[in-house]
């Protein structure tokens, strides 16, 4: 389904007059008679009076199952005029993707953003033991339609019912403004004392500096050194937490990573603590 839309419309758009649209937004639309050798596109009509495209039709299925009997078939000279604002990724949380020739498996966060899973547990934690089955194939002109965000190291980090909630149509998932290359800021993490014996409480604080983005679309996390979520603190540029140590003996490695608001993430320096039996 991948086509040459952009060269297509040129061809035709000198001599459109312009058109009433005989769709009404939020609309599913798929223009009628292509030109010879092109296929057409299924595109969402946003209520901002914009059209995006979708590459496939893996990507339509993740928003709309049922596709087939809501989409609205349109001229090409009414499609026209409506302004192409961009391409649709998968919605958030729905299905998992695969780019082809890659054995990596990535959950889609908002604004299509991908997040690598790290594990085949992570995965069958989030998307159950037949995660397989629900896998789509990117193919490499997908590609420039996502971005890579933190990979997914415990399925405490990716809320897939609260992604589907954020996102109940493709407008929801229309960002208003870019996903940055990458996410700058930096992270401190102390730890209130270097070694522990077995049983003892302490204490992680982690602070955020020069976050380029509002503290409100923070998430702080704090992580042991198995790369499991010891805590999660939203909203926020700082943030503690206090635990008992436990084993193994020896020493600990923790570190605490911050999110923003597109799941770009940046990590601490990592802190150790060494854990000991009480004599």
């Amino acid at each position: 389904m991948k086509r040459l839309l952009c060269a297509t419309l040129s061809l035709i758009t000198f001599a459109l007059p312009v058109a009433t649209h005989a769709a009404t937004p939020p609309a599913l639309l798929h223009w009628t008679a292509p030109m010879n050798g092109m296929n057409s596109y299924t595109y969402w009509f946003d209520p901002n009076g914009g059209r995006y495209s979708f590459l496939s039709n893996a990507a339509v299925s993740s928003w709309f199952p049922d596709a087939s009997s809501r989409v609205q078939e349109v001229p090409v000279a009414e499609l026209a005029v409506i302004p192409l604002k961009g391409t649709m990724s998968h919605k958030p949380a729905a299905r998992l993707v695969q780019f082809a020739s890659s054995p990596r498996i990535y959950a889609v966060s908002r604004y299509g953003m991908l997040r690598l899973l790290t594990t085949e547990n992570v995965t069958a934690a989030l998307y159950g033991a037949n995660w397989k089955s629900g896998v789509d194939e990117l193919s490499v002109a997908d590609y420039p339609v996502y971005r890579f965000a933190s990979p997914v190291t415990d399925e405490a980090e990716f809320d897939r019912d609260a992604y589907l909630a954020a996102t109940p149509t493709p407008t929801q998932n229309i960002p208003a403004a870019k996903p940055p290359e990458t996410f700058e800021a930096s992270v401190l993490l102390q730890t209130d004392t270097t070694s522990a014996l077995v049983g003892r409480t302490m204490t992680l604080t982690a602070t955020v500096v020069n976050p380029r983005t509002s503290w409100q679309n923070l998430t702080l996390r704090f992580y042991d050194q198995a790369g499991q979520v010891l805590k999660t603190c939203k909203g926020t540029v700082g943030c503690s937490h206090s635990f008992d140590a436990t084993g193994p003996l020896g020493v600990q490695s923790y570190t605490a990573r911050v999110f923003n608001e597109f799941d770009q993430a940046v990590a601490s320096n990592p802190v150790s603590v060494y854990v000991a039996n009480p004599q």
